[in-house]
């Protein structure tokens, strides 16, 4: 028994293991992330003056818990796909899906936080799902988004150079096995590391484990700046995307289809009969 067990944690901590590849794959976006925040800090430097080392490190620091909300949400199919104890994860075909799945889930969240870098400096906010409702009315977002590319290929560059490291954890996704022959282990201890992995994943989205923890949101990037502006250093945007998806915004109800309509009910504007005579009745002042 003890003997089984050894080599079925032996097998886990192996780098072509399960859990060894997983590991490997989410810490390997957690470095990219935080390179991302450097780059969002050297594109946009002229907006936080007066850095000092402390406070970047304290930025970096705080920056982790959001990039690891944000890592785990969108990489939660990756996650479903290979901790479910089944022998078809050991299969190229099965193997082959993940790696794809993760390399363009995750090149896309690279690719929205690197554009980010030049969006800030027109909103000075990370952006929301608010976006949306901003180029709802535009008709030429082809030719704008190709002139984004032409006007700012330096943060083109920057994307590409993470595709370029994404593409070596997304190889790693390459198992072997089962490492245990035993079916006892393989499907009881599976599923046992299964809603292990469920726990730690709901409290990295949740931001910890405390009773008291609730899912962290983009207001808690404040408990990490110094400077009002540093919350947008600390977030990333993948996860104010995320964030922002539930949020209640205000928006604009329109209940009279014109002007003419809305003036049939109720007209606050009283046109005076020239020939009326002026009575000296209550004067009104409004002060604005």
């Amino acid at each position: 028994m003890l003997t089984g067990i050894g080599k079925t944690w032996q097998g886990i901590c192996w780098r072509h293991s399960v859990y060894g590849t997983l590991a490997f794959a989410l810490l390997a976006l957690m470095v990219l992330y935080s390179v991302s925040r450097l780059g969002f800090y050297l594109f946009n430097m002229s907006f936080f003056p007066e850095m000092t080392s402390a406070r970047l490190l304290t930025i970096m620091q705080g920056g982790l818990r959001f990039d690891l909300a944000a890592v785990l949400y969108s990489n939660v199919l990756v996650v479903l796909l290979l901790i479910v104890p089944l022998n078809i994860r050991f299969r190229s075909g099965y193997q082959m899906l993940v790696r794809w799945i993760f390399i363009v889930v995750n090149g896309i969240m690279f690719a929205i936080n690197t554009a980010d870098f030049i969006y800030y400096r027109f909103t000075l906010r990370r952006t929301t799902l608010t976006v949306l409702d901003q180029f709802e009315n535009e008709q030429n977002l082809g030719l704008l988004f190709g002139r984004f590319l032409i006007d700012y290929w330096y943060a083109v560059l920057f994307w590409l150079f993470l595709m370029v490291v994404l593409v070596f954890p997304g190889r790693s996704i390459r198992l072997e096995g089962p490492q245990v022959k035993s079916k006892w282990l393989l499907y009881g201890g599976g599923t046992g590391l299964m809603l292990l992995s469920i726990g730690l994943f709901v409290g990295g989205v949740r931001g910890g484990f405390a009773n008291s923890t609730r899912p962290i949101t983009i207001s808690n990037a404040a408990a990490y700046a110094t400077q009002p502006q540093d919350v947008h250093l600390v977030l990333n945007t993948p996860f104010a995307l995320m964030r922002s998806a539930r949020a209640n915004v205000i928006r604009k109800v329109e209940y009279f289809a014109t002007e003419e309509e809305l003036n049939s009910v109720f007209n606050p504007v009283v046109v005076p009969r020239d020939s009326a005579v002026f009575r000296p009745m209550n004067v009104v002042v409004i002060i604005l």
